[in-house]
């Protein structure tokens, strides 16, 4: 996807007022205001309002994409792979607090107008979460008791729900990382020890 400079200014004001005021309550209006346009100006640059909406969701979906085939292309172990999935995905999600709120919150709406793909993406990115903790699993006997689809899931809905709980972009990664890690492999007992 590639946006002009006024497009990608227009997806980023889009961004803070469908966080702020929800996408079916952002007008054409309040959005070319944000960018110090006229409204009819706008259509210069947009379609429509849904088109913004595609424009946010392609980007964050490209940006997760890129993270599984990085990983997918590495040279490290299993476990290594997983460390770096539940790291990266942090760091994106962190980095893009905003837009990964209107992505949780409306990209069904985007998904009708690309007819699945969103769906289609999510579901390759789970399939490749469970396949990670499958291949942990194998090789670990002390964690049989885990079911994988479920370990995958509940893990993807913590790290794409970090939003909600984190409002400070200074969070300290790796405090985060090792925290999320220790609980998911150690339970959450008070003897856990933290990297």
């Amino acid at each position: 996807m590639k946006l002009t400079k006024k497009q990608r200014q227009i997806m980023e004001q889009s961004i803070n007022l469908f966080g702020e005021k929800g996408y079916a309550e952002t007008s054409i209006r309040d959005i070319a205001e944000s960018v110090n346009i006229k409204t009819a100006s706008l259509y210069a640059h947009i379609k429509s309002k849904e088109e913004i909406l595609i424009w946010i969701c392609d980007d964050l979906q490209y940006r997760f994409q890129v993270i599984l085939h990085d990983i997918n292309t590495s040279n490290d172990n299993n476990c290594e792979k997983f460390i770096t999935f539940v790291r990266r995905h942090l760091e994106e999600v962190l980095k893009n607090l905003n837009q990964q709120r209107v992505f949780l919150h409306y990209w069904k709406i985007a998904d009708k107008e690309k007819d699945g793909i969103y769906t289609k993406t999510y579901d390759e990115y789970i399939s490749f979460a469970v396949s990670l903790v499958n291949k942990i699993k194998k090789n670990n006997d002390d964690q049989k008791c885990f079911h994988s689809n479920t370990t995958a899931l509940i893990l993807l809905q913590i790290l794409n729900h970090i939003p909600n709980w984190v409002r400070d972009k200074n969070v300290d990664i790796n405090v985060l990382v090792s925290e999320i890690l220790n609980k998911f492999f150690n339970g959450f007992g008070e003897k856990n020890n933290t990297k």
